[in-house]
């Protein structure tokens, strides 16, 4: 991960071949798309009315889509990835992850009110997608998550959702580093809700992307992580998979 060129900080928008720009702004608008066709369900209003009763803001934060309510960065990165979600109409990598509905509100939230122009939130969109794609990208390792009982969309999701938050956020390799380690030891979410038709999986993914914006900005605060969160006898490919050598 340390050497995806999207995480360093001198990588720009004018060093992203046009294709991959098409590609990411055509995630960006599929997931706000499909937000905002879901604006009236009920599992999405359910969450926002928390949301809105534990973490409103007169000012600062972020907005919640199609609502316009002022709330927490990590509020709005839920609420949001919550209604680009709910009606499982988002995008999908090997299957079971889905990438843009959690990376995208985790772009926007930070963005929003910091100056940030369209073009960054594009690059950390980006950042967000190949960190958590390459993550997940053995054709093994999700089965194997989902054999030990595990739903990999919200394991996923707090790696892409703290990958695009840092990026905003300036944070260093190092600070990266440690983004992604408190993202790993965040990772959450079982299959069993759906097994038992439980209300837990719509809420899953946006607990990961909550909890991955969360992670960098711990991150951007001085907390640090473990370098081998990932690979480590105690890290995270051997808790989801009980293996540690995914390529």
């Amino acid at each position: 991960v340390r050497t995806t060129n999207l995480l360093r900080a001198e990588f720009t928008y004018k060093d992203m071949p046009e294709e991959v720009r098409d590609k990411v702004k055509a995630r960006i608008l599929h997931a706000i798309g499909t937000g905002l066709a879901a604006h009236d369900d009920a599992t999405y209003s359910t969450l926002k009315r928390l949301v809105i009763a534990e973490e409103s803001l007169a000012q600062g934060g972020a907005r919640l889509l199609a609502d316009g309510t002022r709330v927490t960065r990590a509020g709005a990165a839920s609420a949001n990835c919550s209604l680009m979600s709910v009606r499982n109409q988002h995008d999908s990598y090997r299957m079971l992850t889905h990438p843009g509905c959690q990376v995208v509100p985790a772009a926007l939230a930070v963005a929003e009110g910091t100056g940030y122009s369209g073009e960054d939130v594009t690059v950390a969109v980006a950042a967000g997608l190949e960190v958590l794609t390459r993550i997940a990208s053995n054709p093994e390792f999700i089965p194997a998550i989902q054999a030990h009982g595990f739903r990999s969309s919200p394991i996923h999701a707090v790696f892409g959702a703290a990958v695009a938050a840092g990026k905003l956020l300036g944070l260093n390799e190092d600070q990266m580093v440690h983004a992604i380690a408190l993202a790993a030891t965040s990772a959450c979410g079982t299959v069993e809700g759906a097994r038992a038709r439980g209300g837990e999986t719509p809420n899953q993914d946006p607990i990961g992307t909550r909890n991955g914006e969360w992670a960098a900005m711990m991150s951007k605060a001085g907390v640090n992580g473990a370098e081998s969160a990932l690979e480590g006898p105690g890290g995270f490919y051997h808790a989801f998979s009980g293996r540690t050598d995914w390529d």
